[in-house]
């Protein structure tokens, strides 16, 4: 199509007017390389001016180096290596599934870890990106920064935490030792005064509601149970039980204890009030607790999978929903490991803690869970042993030194876990 003089006339006056108002009077950085060559060589300058005009741009900051007064300032090259390393050495600390995909400001990184969401299913959910702080769905998978000085008061609170555990109980070696200790750290229920466990009769318990309204943790425990046994319950109903489980939990000292040993181990080493939406993504952002505690059918409601938690046994036996068929193994109060079914299919092989309380089960799963990251298998079996000098173990099943020994069933997949249960171990096997 041919251009009538007119209409390149008034498209040459437009190209000229435009740039005149908004083109700065100082050329960026970036633009055509003739257009810089020409604003060095002003026709009628003198060789003075130009000099004067090229010590101007020299000066002139690159449209890179420009940044919003918002923002921390950090154009010193060794000051963003500074905090790039550090930002590196801080991803370094998480499993690569727990690791911050988006980060916005990299001063933040160095003192916050984002940690994606576990369960792939459930990337329509939640994303990579932060939050907006006004939904109350979304308060509880922020992490919020806080100053730098909070940090180096949770190490101190860290190291503090096991030195006292150094103090009473010796020297932690590994997580055979933190086995022990938060064993000893929990409150377990005790045998024939709060529970009977019998081959015939099977799992009894004494208390009642008063029970639950002196242990806060426990309390918190059955609300959420019961709500996953509710079908018209709400998932904001589930979500808050869930959030008020993490709350009272944190409480106990046994998690602190749990935290404090990832964080010396480098193995979860993360600040103490990120560690609640660790815990949050393990549990609860993929079906590790639905598995674990609360129990779900397999194979169309023709196998059960899962329920290994005793008092979720309880709570559906007293409903009439678990007809019990007889103990195949047990450690006596410990373990046991039980035929029964669920409404109507059953479940040949149902092993689980009895007594232990929610706090002592999910911190040693979650320790064992961290253990397991670096493992390429699928499952793993750790050899624990449990003092029972302070809990009451029969004289019958305990050794000269007052120890049982039980294995802990891990299975993970992609760095997600799956399942977590006890099992009996052998006659005579060599505990290591």
């Amino acid at each position: 199509m041919g251009n009538c003089k007119s209409c390149v006339k008034s498209r040459t006056s437009d190209d000229v007017e435009r740039p005149s108002e908004s083109r700065p009077s100082v050329p960026v950085h970036g633009e055509g390389q003739r257009s810089s060559k020409t604003s060095l060589r002003v026709r009628g300058q003198g060789a003075e001016d130009q000099r004067t005009s090229r010590a101007s741009l020299r000066s002139t900051p690159k449209s890179s180096e420009i940044r919003d007064p918002a923002e921390p300032n950090v154009t010193d090259r060794s000051t963003r290596r500074a905090t790039s390393s550090a930002s590196t050495k801080r991803r370094s600390l998480l499993p690569a599934s727990l690791q911050p995909s988006n980060v916005e400001d990299a001063a933040q990184t160095a003192r916050v870890v984002d940690v994606p969401d576990l369960d792939p299913r459930s990337s329509s959910r939640s994303s990579h990106k932060r939050p907006s702080s006004g939904s109350a769905q979304n308060k509880a998978s922020v992490i919020h920064v806080r100053p730098a000085g909070d940090e180096a008061r949770d190490d101190d609170d860290g190291k503090q935490v096991m030195e006292q555990v150094t103090q009473k109980y010796g020297t932690i070696r590994n997580w055979k030792d933190m086995c022990q200790v938060l064993w000893k750290e929990s409150h377990h229920l005790t045998h024939y005064t709060d529970y009977e466990f019998s081959r015939k009769y099977g799992l009894r318990c004494k208390f009642g509601d008063r029970f639950f309204s002196s242990h806060p943790t426990y309390s918190a425990f059955r609300n959420l149970l019961m709500l996953y046994g509710d079908d018209d319950a709400t998932g904001n109903a589930r979500q808050t039980a869930a959030e008020r489980l993490l709350d009272e939990v944190l409480r106990t000292k046994v998690m602190r204890i749990c935290w404090a040993f990832l964080r010396q181990n480098r193995q979860c080493a993360v600040e103490w009030n990120d560690f609640r939406n660790v815990l949050e993504r393990i549990w609860f952002h993929s079906s590790a607790f639905r598995h674990i505690f609360v129990g779900d059918y397999e194979d169309g409601y023709g196998k059960v999978a899962g329920l290994h938690n005793w008092l979720q046994y309880h709570l559906e036996r007293q409903k009439g929903a678990i007809n019990y068929l007889g103990c195949i193994k047990q450690i006596p109060e410990l373990m046991v490991v039980i035929k029964y079914q669920w409404n109507g299919v059953t479940k040949d092989c149902g092993s689980m803690f009895i007594g232990t309380s929610p706090e002592f089960e999910l911190a040693l799963y979650t320790m064992l869970y961290f253990q397991s990251i670096g493992d390429r298998r699928e499952e793993n079996v750790f050899a624990c042993r449990f003092d029972g000098s302070q809990s009451g173990f029969a004289s019958s099943s305990s050794s000269s030194q007052g120890t049982v020994k039980v294995k802990v069933v891990i299975r993970i997949y992609d760095q997600t876990l799956k399942t977590a249960y006890p099992m009996k171990p052998r006659t005579n096997e060599n505990f290591a």
